[in-house]
């Protein structure tokens, strides 16, 4: 064949697509956005120090208000081997938790013959739990962990520290229930000898709500078995206090109706081995304050009024009546037998003085019911109930009454109060001495003032405000 006749080979151009070089740079940059969400998402690491491990081991959970925030990443025995190193992932979500103040336990099964806890570790891994710090502290990621949870005085800012002196520490323990009236408002934190070792100092905690309890005249004694008491007529009486108490022992303590001193953190009281018969009688009436409860308005305080007047044209008689006042916008709400002219009076000669300003007693009350009258009265510089601040046609409720003076606050508890049409009987066995009537009654719950003391015959009522008082 000859050479012109051979086949020639055709070279064609192939044009490639200028985006298709860019899809090796684009799968390294999702590869590379990828990796920084995962490392974002997974939050800071956090370095604990515990004094034991109890097993504890990697891909076990931290927890915060029983839900996972954490996971344990490794384990490890310290270098100078007195302690145990562990580090934890925190969730992205629950950074908030690496904040100075942060404490941090490790939670295993523990069983005492006062306590129970940890048992969900029993069928299930130990975890770590953690109570935050404040999220304005600054943060920080290094710490060491309790030996074990913290005690409920570490928790309660607004609670009571007391020093019990007893001559043995008998069978409390951490722990043990501080009762009043056999319901638990406090525990042991623990014991210790004296300095002296004459003695033993039992340190408890009194839970916040329930400090106003405590004066200085309270007396504390322990509790725990059976009390035997023999009689030829009355048989035989067993008192047990609580099982727990039969078992650990714990402190009931009393407080009598005779108003005394707040007692401050660190105060100091002997711990009685009996009770007395008639520390069990003591019914005082003491604020009890739950820590939801709405804050009070306590600047209110009533005024004091006089009345004057004379009797018999022949044989005159001065008279004077004294009472307080409540303060309204433009008027002033009392009782009636301070507000209304006495029929014994003589004509023209009865006047009443409110803060130094007289009251006309001739006009037509503003409004006049239960008890109670309502006058109008121009009163400078006083401070007057607002509408704002008051509940009107409360139900009845847990109240407190104030003073005159604001020197003393009377807690009543709703089951101490008999509904009589639109009043309220207080119990005869409280004790309203200081508490004249006039004096502002506020609910515990809302805050708001909620009606006016009266007192008829030594009889304690509480009058709730209604509108037409406005």
């Amino acid at each position: 064949m000859a050479e012109s006749e051979l086949p020639e080979a055709q070279v064609e151009r192939v044009r490639v697509g200028r985006w298709r070089g860019l899809v090796p740079l684009m799968a390294m940059f999702l590869a590379m956005y990828l990796g920084a969400e995962a490392w974002y998402r997974q939050g800071p690491r956090l370095i604990l120090h515990l004094e034991e491990g109890y097993s504890l081991g990697e891909g076990d959970a931290l927890k915060f208000r029983g839900v996972n925030v954490g996971v344990v990443e490794s384990v490890e025995v310290a270098p100078t081997l007195d302690s145990v190193t562990v580090i934890v992932r925190v969730d992205n979500s629950a950074e908030g938790i690496c904040r100075e103040g942060s404490r941090f336990w490790l939670v295993h099964p523990e069983v005492g013959l006062d306590h129970l806890k940890g048992l969900e570790t029993v069928v299930g891994a130990n975890y770590i739990r953690v109570a935050p710090g404040h999220l304005s502290d600054a943060y920080q990621f290094e710490f060491d962990a309790l030996p074990k949870a913290p005690t409920q005085a570490a928790n309660d800012p607004d609670g009571l520290s007391l020093r019990l002196l007893a001559e043995s520490r008998g069978g409390l323990v951490p722990g043990a229930w501080v009762t009043y009236r056999g319901e638990q408002v406090g525990s042991v934190l623990g014991t210790q000898l004296t300095s002296d070792a004459t003695g033993v100092e039992v340190e408890v905690h009194i839970d916040g709500p329930y400090v106003g309890l405590i004066q200085s005249n309270s007396k504390f004694w322990r509790t725990g078995g059976f009390e035997v008491n023999l009689a030829l007529l009355k048989g035989i009486s067993v008192e047990l206090d609580s099982l727990r108490s039969l078992v650990i022992g714990g402190v009931a303590f009393a407080t009598p109706e005779q108003g005394a001193d707040l007692i401050s953190n660190g105060s100091q009281f002997e711990l009685h081995e009996k009770v007395e018969d008639d520390w069990r009688e003591w019914r005082p009436s003491l604020s009890v304050r739950k820590v939801e409860l709405a804050p009070v308005i306590v600047d209110l305080r009533p005024l004091q009024a006089s009345l004057t007047y004379e009797t018999g044209r022949i044989m005159t008689s001065s008279k004077e009546k004294r009472g307080w006042v409540m303060p309204l916008p433009n008027s002033i709400l009392g009782l009636a037998a301070l507000l209304e002219i006495p029929k014994k009076a003589d004509e023209g000669t009865a006047h009443l003085k409110v803060a130094g300003v007289e009251i006309d007693l001739n006009s037509e009350p503003l409004w006049k019911g239960n008890g109670l009258v309502l006058r109008r009265a121009s009163l400078l510089n006083v401070r007057a109930l607002q509408i704002d601040e008051v509940q009107m046609g409360a139900a009845v409720q847990d109240c407190a009454i104030s003073s005159p003076l604001g020197d003393r606050t009377l807690a009543v508890s709703k089951a101490r109060l008999t509904e009589e049409g639109a009043r309220w009987l207080l119990e005869d066995e409280i004790d309203l001495e200081g508490m004249p009537s006039g004096c502002p009654v506020w609910g515990q719950a809302s805050g708001k003032y909620i009606g006016i003391l009266l007192i008829d015959d030594e009889q304690g009522i509480i009058v709730p405000f209604v509108r037409g008082q406005w």
